[in-house]
């Protein structure tokens, strides 16, 4: 009799501990691993290719990305700013308050930038080459014929 009150006794114990445990896993399904980094991802990228201007400050600073890319400036001010380089090279024109614009970097190098209606705001872009161009070919040499051939 002992033994079939402990045996009962365990079996209960075990459809609570296994009850319990199905219900928590069904009560909170994880995030899909796939869909997390896949997003992280995506606006990684949009970060880093997208100027900010807010409070009369460019960010981030420098902004750092490969040559060929097309930088997207956003103007969260309510007054008009521009992103223009000191030497020309980049220039967005007038964004007003609320609006965006793009700029394209060709060229490897360091661009540094202001705004044209408010001069004190300064920035930096800083500019790398593809990682295609960055390594030359190599040169195609004929080695002749192997030693003892």
């Amino acid at each position: 009799m002992a033994r079939t009150r402990n045996t009962l006794a365990g079996a209960v114990v075990a459809i609570l501990v296994l009850g319990g445990c199905g219900e928590d896993e069904e009560a909170e399904e994880p995030a899909s691993p796939r869909s997390a980094p896949a997003t992280e991802a995506a606006a990684a990228a949009d970060d880093a290719t997208t100027v900010t201007i807010e409070d009369f400050t460019y960010a981030p600073v420098p902004l750092r990305v490969q040559a060929g890319t097309s930088i997207t400036v956003e103007n969260n001010d309510e007054t008009a700013h521009t992103l223009t380089a000191d030497d020309g090279s980049i220039d967005t024109g007038a964004i007003e308050g609320g609006a965006s614009a793009e700029v394209e970097v060709t060229d490897a190098g360091r661009i540094e930038y202001h705004c044209e209606i408010h001069p004190s705001m300064k920035g930096v872009i800083e500019t790398g080459r593809a990682a295609d161009a960055e390594q030359p070919e190599p040169e195609q040499t004929d080695p002749g014929p192997a030693p003892g051939y």
